[in-house]
């Protein structure tokens, strides 16, 4: 699970089934911005509006998967011979991906992971290979939706407390 927006508000809750209903547009971007191949992605992402002590949190779940591929695997790179240069079978031109939160240790990935993609068990091996050893780009999805987010409830805030400021003053 990943909170992707915290705001601090002290504002009346009177307009909170209206942040409730803006959580299902939420879902939507996120699930527009997730990366497609079989849609299950997107399909599991499942966002929720938390109140607590004048704090609003957007709390974002999904497969776990997902972290995954917003930010990246780093590889494991590629073999070197005993006098240190790279294996020739390798084509080491190729980018290795680095400064992820994440990192393949001694586990390659299933190939069968790769079945959406191939039905070649050869070329699903071959797959999985080059992911273990290259990793896996960032696709960086929520953080622009989160920032959107943030400052889309920001201001809806904003706009409910003077809101609430005019009643009070006309009041008085």
């Amino acid at each position: 699970m990943a909170q992707i927006a915290s705001i601090k508000s002290s504002a009346p809750l009177n307009q909170y089934q209206s942040l409730t209903d803006y959580m299902s547009e939420v879902e939507e971007l996120l699930k527009a911005a997730a990366p497609k191949n079989t849609g299950k992605l997107s399909n599991s992402i499942k966002a929720k509006l938390i109140k607590g002590d004048g704090i609003f949190n957007v709390e974002v779940e999904m497969d776990d998967y997902g972290y995954y591929q917003d930010a990246g695997v780093n590889g494991v790179g590629y073999n070197q011979t005993k006098s240190g240069k790279a294996d020739r079978r390798f084509k080491v031109n190729k980018s290795i991906v680095k400064g992820s939160p994440f990192s393949f240790k001694d586990k390659r990935p299933p190939a069968s992971a790769f079945a959406a993609y191939t039905s070649n068990i050869g070329e699903q091996y071959a797959i999985a290979n080059s992911v273990y050893k290259r990793g896996i780009k960032p696709k960086n999805f929520i953080k622009p939706v989160a920032d959107k987010v943030e400052l889309d409830i920001a201001k809806y805030l904003e706009d409910d407390i003077m809101a609430y400021l005019n009643i009070e003053i006309d009041e008085d």
